[in-house]
């Protein structure tokens, strides 16, 4: 076939279609040599901010835990925060609450005392472990999400600032790969701090004193 064209057309064809195929193929290749860079530059700066994240976890690691607050004032703003502070605590961990009902300040007395003297006479053991004042509050907790989720939230409230118990811990995997766990959480409240009455003015002292 190329012997049938003109010998005036068969150099520039010679010379045109490879360079022609040449073209093409830096068409097809270039855009795709461009996103893998892209790719590359992305996955350069993923190592880089997972590095850093990791430094960052080993250096909290290594850092020693503060001692747990035991107890803290039952005010009227101490379950709102608490449970602030949980529902933070879920989502950093990714589960999410179902449920959270409180039950009896007995039962929770009588919790208490089990894990303080493995049986017995649970409530009156658990008021003679408990200092004077300090109240156990319990809630009745349903979480769900993925198993994974759950080791950290369980690991995170093992390590909570505040004194916290977690007890008859139950778990349904039949929703696979989400997890459901049922638990009890008891932790104490002290008595409000008295405000100091304010000081009451000198004797002989007149409100008009210090003016012209």
């Amino acid at each position: 076939m190329l012997s049938q064209i003109p010998t005036a057309y068969q150099r520039p064809l010679a010379i045109g279609l490879p360079l022609l195929c040449l073209l093409v193929a830096l068409l097809l290749l270039v855009p795709r040599y461009r996103a893998l860079q892209a790719d590359e530059r992305e996955l350069a700066r993923t190592r880089t901010v997972i590095r850093d994240k990791k430094a960052r976890i080993a250096e909290e690691l290594s850092q020693p835990l503060p001692p747990p607050v035991a107890y803290v004032p039952g005010d009227r703003t101490e379950p709102v925060v608490f449970l602030r502070e949980l529902s933070q605590l879920a989502a950093a961990c990714g589960v999410k609450f179902t449920s959270v009902t409180t039950t009896s300040p007995e039962a929770a007395l009588a919790e208490s005392g089990a894990a303080n003297s493995g049986g017995g006479n649970t409530g009156t053991t658990a008021a003679q472990a408990l200092p004077t004042g300090v109240t156990p509050i319990a809630l009745q907790i349903s979480v769900r999400g993925p198993f994974a989720a759950h080791v950290r939230f369980f690991e995170r409230l093992e390590n909570h600032k505040r004194l916290v118990s977690v007890t008859s811990v139950s778990m349904d995997g039949s929703q696979h790969p989400n997890i459901t766990s049922q638990f009890r959480l008891t932790r104490f409240v002290g008595p409000v701090p008295a405000v100091a009455p304010a000081p009451a003015p000198a004797a002989g002292a007149s409100p008009a004193a210090g003016q012209s």
